[in-house]
């Protein structure tokens, strides 16, 4: 079976059609490749609004140049399977990526450069060969890998190449193709899921409640603003109306999540920094609020739901008065920071702390502010010539303007909480009744709060166990663009950002 075709013309799939694509085909393969997609076209601004291509995460799987009309065509797979390595380590056990932007030297690439590692088909109707890492070697000294040296005599004959990080045979898994004439053709991938398992295949043929403390027990970021949206959507599918109202104390809980992952994004930052003074107030500020709402005893369902349901108010105005203290003290280090020689001239700092900032990529999406990725004009990523520093986090900008975004996002999720505070009272809703009719189907849930946006794209069978599980953050489930999109699938709005979106719920319904 062809997954991809070569085409003149590059197919750019949203994200959304992606992951629907995903639901429906190839349902022993847990993954679906289909439709392609050239990171060149990311870099448009007009073709990023066409396709609604905002925030949209691809994983290049291989490249084809063809030498003779110099065309590049990228296939690409999007990532709806969580946000981190971490979660998607059962394709590509050695493989990493970053946000917004390809893993730029990891991949099957089809081209010849002699500094760096890659694969290259000379020409369709010539000689073909695999070509080893020879950046330690002048021009004049290339030497061919005898292991992938693989000449064609006749076209047809196949070629299996393995996927896998260059420096390490970790990962079995494998890409086998045919080369007819002048295309690619019966592309076909074996992988190797034996290794690990994300928590997403872990969640798939279980209950939405047994997937909550499944997500609870996981070491995956956002999982407790994740676990929360999955009990939303266990709600949603067991009661009797078809929306789900946006419950103001739930709200109050979102926001309170997303300023602790905020919380440590920073924290790591300045771990090991000059600043330390800094780092300890980030850290005591964590402590104390993860204490506030005793986190580490969240590990069930049902300690989720005991904390959602409280009507302790003393609680949640201790809660707000802490949070308005600590409003003043993220003042304070945004003045400290912003124009700061140090931050500004020390770059390198930042670079040799890209776990830090990695973490703060993964754990929170940027996009408060308006912060996209992508938006800057990325260099072909074969002129790079340094591989272990090409491992960077893709951003407009500098990191010293990311640190300064992820202070802001801090700020506005801590004046949120006080917002919330103020003009709503913080009381529990009555759930709807439950029925013993169990909705399934096709479920986004979809919430964005403050500086977070998390999504569960699912397929719930009539029995109520979950057939497919996809976690995607940063997501392209705009609720406006889905309402217009998937008026057949049932689209609640488990949590939108109170009072940000201006989209009522029988809107997204609808």
């Amino acid at each position: 079976m062809n997954i991809f075709e070569v085409t003149d013309i590059v197919q750019v799939k949203s994200k959304a059609e992606l992951s629907m694509l995903m639901l429906a085909h190839f349902d022993d393969q847990h993954i679906v490749f289909t439709g392609l997609s050239c990171i060149d076209l990311l870099n448009a601004n007009d073709l990023k609004d066409k396709y609604n291509l905002l925030n949209s995460r691809f994983l290049l799987i291989y490249q084809f140049q063809n030498l003779n009309d110099h065309k590049r065509i990228f296939y690409a797979l999007a990532l709806s399977y969580g946000q981190t390595a971490q979660s998607f380590g059962h394709l590509f056990e050695s493989m990493t990526w970053f946000e917004a932007e390809v893993s730029r030297n990891y991949g099957v690439h089809f081209y010849r450069k002699t500094d760096r590692i890659q694969y290259e088909i000379v020409s369709p109707k010539a000689k073909y060969y695999l070509e080893k890492d020879n950046h330690l070697l002048d021009e004049s000294q290339v030497e061919l890998c005898s292991d992938y040296f693989a000449p064609l005599s006749v076209t047809g004959e196949e070629i299996e190449v393995p996927i896998r990080k260059f420096d390490s045979s970790i990962s079995d898994s494998k890409i086998r193709f045919n080369i007819d004439e002048d295309h690619i053709d019966d592309v076909a991938f074996d992988f190797d899921f034996n290794k690990s398992k994300s928590i997403e295949k872990n969640i798939e043929g279980k209950g939405v409640d047994e997937a909550i403390s499944l997500l609870l027990e996981s070491d995956l970021p956002l999982k407790n603003i994740t676990s929360l949206l999955a009990l939303e959507l266990s709600e949603y599918i067991t009661s009797k109306v078809n929306s789900s109202a946006v419950k103001i104390h739930r709200m109050f809980i979102y926001e309170i999540f997303c300023a602790l992952e905020n919380l440590k994004c920073l924290e790591r930052v300045f771990n090991r920094s000059s600043f330390n003074e800094v780092y300890q107030i980030l850290n005591h500020q964590v402590e104390t609020l993860s204490g506030l709402i005793n986190i580490t005893d969240i590990k069930t369902k049902d300690d989720l739901v005991k904390l959602i349901n409280t009507e302790d108010r003393k609680w949640v105005y201790d809660v707000r008065d802490r949070i308005h203290d600590y409003q003043d003290v993220v003042t304070d280090i945004l003045a400290t920071v912003e124009g700061n020689k140090f931050f500004l001239n020390l770059d390198n700092y930042f670079n040799s702390n890209l776990a830090a900032l990695g973490f703060s990529l993964k754990s929170m999406p940027l996009q408060s502010y308006g912060y996209q990725y992508n938006i800057k004009k990325y260099e072909p990523f074969y002129e790079y010539n340094d591989l272990a520093k090409a491992e960077f986090l893709a951003l407009k900008g500098t990191t010293y303007e990311l640190l300064l975004i992820r202070l802001k996002e801090l700020k506005n999720t801590y004046s949120n909480i006080i917002k919330i505070c103020e003009e709503y009272p913080i009381i529990r809703n009555e759930r709807d009744t439950d029925t013993n009719i169990t909705k399934s189907g096709i479920f986004l849930a979809t919430t964005q709060v403050s500086s977070g946006e998390v999504s569960i794209l699912s397929y719930i069978k009539e029995d109520g166990m979950l057939d497919r599980f996809h976690l995607m953050s940063p997501t392209m489930a705009n609720l406006k663009y889905f309402s217009k999109r998937l008026k057949k699938f049932a689209l609640s709005q488990i949590a939108c950002e109170w009072n940000a979106l201006g989209i009522s719920e029988e809107e997204i319904i609808k």
